[in-house]
């Protein structure tokens, strides 16, 4: 019945009726199509069928081999799906797919006749029409899929050397399938189709050394165990490998030219060891996170070490998300210019070795990170201008914080449910404190916080400090602004899509986050202010309105904020510290033992030091030892 449907469309071809042209996958978008072709082994009685196309840039013939017949196997009590898939889910019934490297191309080149005496005697010419000898065309492109009931008796498939490119899902949903052969001197270049062996039986494979690219989805949720990716191997799909959940071994030390790890490609496997080889620059959203397995009903997170290539440039959302068992010391290599939100979430490391690169300025991606301490912050580079989103949030090991002085921007969330946080030092530089940046941070309550002059912007729920898991207000919390022109600025967000930690206070007429509320000191029943009476335009400071306005209230929660403003009038006196640059010198000035950050006026360094501390000024220079000046305090 094929057969006649393929004579029937190259006959409609040939008169006009179709265009010359195939549904079949082509090697180069302007092959042309030839003919169908089609060829029965005579062993297994399985039927192959394609298209012959001319390729457009060596004009030689080539096949595409679109089709596999198992019509041997339907037998007469076979009348049913159902009938048929018991057929192949019986052992006795498997068998192994060898597919052809050529499929036969014959033309007609002209006809011949017979006779043939009907039933009633008479004598009739038939025309017979003569084909040339067949031309073996290779098989350069697959592009069959298995989707009949049948497909679960294949045990194995042997893709024959010829094929260049596999662009259809050639054993989506094959369960049955345990083994994927290249035939030696395989010349596979792509796997271009998503899907194409995705939810095999595969336990493993070996990869031709000549394949370049392996599409999206191509082996998700298979039951590969160990992988080696080839040396040939330049471009991977996202989810490539997704939830291939017994896969435990990962070797990409062939790699040369690989320069992308795409987005979930190794998500949901269970991954021991991970090594992302040095021609790797990015490693995509969510590539590797959530390595585990399940033993008796239990999770097991099975990551146990990580080693980052030396040329790895961004690191994306989640990459390695929840990885409790990698531990010790995060070695970044100085390539590193980007690590976004939540890559490195919920890791189990306790310090950073950080990146030695004046394109790394924003420092985030470790929320949850229970074991990071205060010395990460602390030993921040100097590039570091930003502390991003989320930062640091709910890394409980952070007890005593100190902000250095290169950082202008504490982003929103930053240091969020830090909270063993019991003490907060921010240097002079700090410019913005984002919104919720110490939201959550229970131990803050009762102390003092000083915010230096430096900063300018205090956004809503900064230091909102309630307890949420008790979801208990903090009783006291004392704030010292030096900056007469600082800005407290409003939430204006609505909190209209309720979860778990919003709350709908009885008479309001929307939702009411109760962790941060509408302002910086939300969910705290008392709060003493201090800062200078006027603002540099002889205006009340903005702590004081502040003060005037929410003093007294009651809150959602049924408490009532007490706020008391006291004028500051020991405000810390500045002074300019100057110093001419010179080639090859670089010059680090330190108060109280911490490092300043500069201000390049061009021909020399500017800094601002505090009256009354001892300033110390170390001048570097390769091959001479450090020299070290010191002004004492009683100088200013």
């Amino acid at each position: 019945m094929k057969r006649l449907i393929s004579m029937l469309l190259c006959l409609a071809m040939l008169l006009g009726l179709l265009p010359l042209q195939a549904f079949g996958w082509t090697l180069h978008p302007e092959d042309s199509f030839v003919a169908y072709v089609s060829w029965t082994d005579p062993e297994t009685g399985f039927e192959f069928g394609g298209e012959a196309y001319t390729d457009s840039e060596t004009g030689e013939m080539y096949a595409d081999l679109s089709r596999v017949d198992f019509h041997v196997f339907a037998e007469d009590e076979l009348t049913t799906n159902d009938d048929v898939l018991a057929w192949a889910e019986d052992p006795a019934n498997a068998f192994d797919l060898v597919l052809p490297g050529e499929l036969p191309y014959v033309v007609q080149t002209g006809v011949t006749y017979e006779t043939e005496i009907d039933e009633e005697g008479n004598v009739l010419e038939i025309e017979v029409p003569v084909y040339s000898d067949p031309v073996w065309l290779p098989v350069r492109v697959l592009s069959v899929s298995f989707y009949n009931s049948y497909r679960w008796a294949m045990r194995s498939i042997t893709i024959p050397a010829s094929v260049e490119l596999i662009d259809r899902a050639i054993l989506q949903n094959c369960g049955g399938t345990e083994q994927v052969i290249f035939e030696e001197g395989s010349m596979l270049r792509e796997i271009s189709q998503k899907y194409a062996f995705v939810n095999t039986g595969i336990h493993t494979i070996d990869l031709p050394d000549t394949l370049e690219l392996i599409g999206e989805c191509a082996f998700q949720g298979s039951a590969l165990e160990s992988l080696t990716l080839p040396s040939s191997l330049k471009s991977l799909g996202k989810e490539v490998f997704y939830q291939c959940s017994n896969l435990r071994e990962l070797d990409m030390s062939r790699c040369t030219q690989l320069n992308e790890i795409p987005e979930r490609a190794f998500d949901d496997c269970a991954l021991e060891s991970i090594t992302i080889p040095d021609c790797v620059e990015i490693i995509g959203k969510g590539a590797f996170a959530n390595q585990e397995r399940r033993v008796d009903s239990e999770t097991v997170y099975t990551l146990q070490s990580l080693t980052l290539g030396a040329n790895v440039r961004e690191i994306r959302e989640d990459a390695f998300y929840w990885s409790p068992n990698v531990t010790g010391t995060l070695v970044l290599p100085d390539s590193v210019a980007v690590i976004e939100e939540g890559a490195f979430q919920m890791c189990g490391i306790s310090d950073i070795d950080w990146p030695d690169n004046p394109d790394f300025t924003t420092a985030s991606g470790f929320n949850w990170c229970p074991n990071l301490g205060d010395e990460a912050i602390m030993r921040l580079p100097f590039s570091v201008s930003v502390i991003g989103k989320n930062a640091f949030s709910a890394c409980n090991g952070i007890t005593e914080l100190t902000i250095p002085s290169h950082i202008v921007e504490i982003s929103e969330g930053a240091f969020a449910r830090c909270e063993n946080l019991e003490a907060l030092t921010l240097l002079p530089g700090v410019v913005r404190i984002g919104r919720e940046a110490f939201a959550s941070c229970p131990k803050l309550g009762g102390k003092t916080v000083e915010l230096p002059e430096t900063v300018q912007y205090l956004e809503s729920g900064a230091f909102s400090l309630m307890d949420r898991w008790s979801m208990e207000a903090v009783d006291c919390f004392t704030l010292r602004a030096l900056n007469p022109d600082l800005e407290l600025v409003e939430d204006e967000e609505e909190y209209i899509n309720g979860n778990w930690f919003q709350w709908y206070a009885p008479g309001d007429t929307e939702y009411e986050h109760p962790i941060t509320g509408a302002d910086a000191f939300a969910w705290l029943t008392e709060v003493e202010l201090y800062a200078p009476l006027t603002n540099s335009h002889g205006e009340d400071h903005a702590l004081k309105v502040y003060a005037q306005e929410r003093n007294d209230t009651e809150m959602s929660n049924g408490f009532t904020r007490t706020i008391r403003f006291h004028e500051l009038t020991d405000l810390p006196v500045y002074h300019t510290v100057t110093v001419p640059k010179q080639e090859g010198v670089t010059f680090t000035l330190r108060q109280k033992g911490e490092a300043i950050a500069s201000t390049d006026g061009g021909d020399t360094l500017t800094w601002q030091a505090q009256e009354g501390c001892d300033v110390v000024v170390t001048a570097q220079k390769d091959g001479y030892y450090d020299q070290v000046f010191v002004r004492a305090a009683a100088d200013f």
